[in-house]
């Protein structure tokens, strides 16, 4: 700016009349602007296109890449989402045959069939697969043998 201002202040001073040095500071600044605005745009997106375009081309990659990871949660979200259903569905059948208490609940399914799928997967028709080679759940574990007393009378 010194190398500009300088030498067209003197010039300025001596050359031009006083009614008109606002008028010639003025023109000058507005071109002065105008070179320190290229510069700043330069500096910040580059100055030719060709540089340019390999940056286009490496945000162009990254868009590409995000848009691929978003696919792919939202795919792993809707099979969430269905994981989701079906336990839902499972808590609701365990918490419907645990409100009997003491009387038998009502029989849901043959012994070794398939449970069904819950409504909004069975209207669908997605997930059905997972309940059709489900197996039946193994039977319990007997319960423990009872624990044999010492007799408190022995020593």
């Amino acid at each position: 700016g010194v190398l500009l201002w300088a030498p067209l202040q003197t010039a300025n001073f001596w050359f031009v009349p006083v009614g008109l040095q606002p008028l010639a500071v003025n023109i000058v600044n507005v071109f002065w602007k105008g070179f320190l605005s290229l510069l700043n745009h330069r500096r910040d997106y580059g100055g030719d296109s060709a540089k340019a375009a390999p940056a286009e081309h490496a945000v162009r990659q990254r868009e590409a890449q995000q848009r691929l990871q978003v696919e792919e949660l939202e795919l792993e979200l809707a099979s969430q989402r269905k994981v989701i259903l079906r336990l839902t569905h499972e808590l609701e059948l365990c918490e419907s045959q645990s409100s009997f208490q003491g009387r038998q609940p009502p029989r849901i399914r043959a012994a070794g069939a398939a449970p069904a799928p819950p409504p909004e997967l069975a209207a669908s028709g997605e997930g059905a697969d997972e309940y059709q080679h489900e197996k039946p759940p193994p039977a319990p574990p007997p319960p423990p043998p009872p624990l044999a007393c010492a007799s408190s009378g022995a020593s």
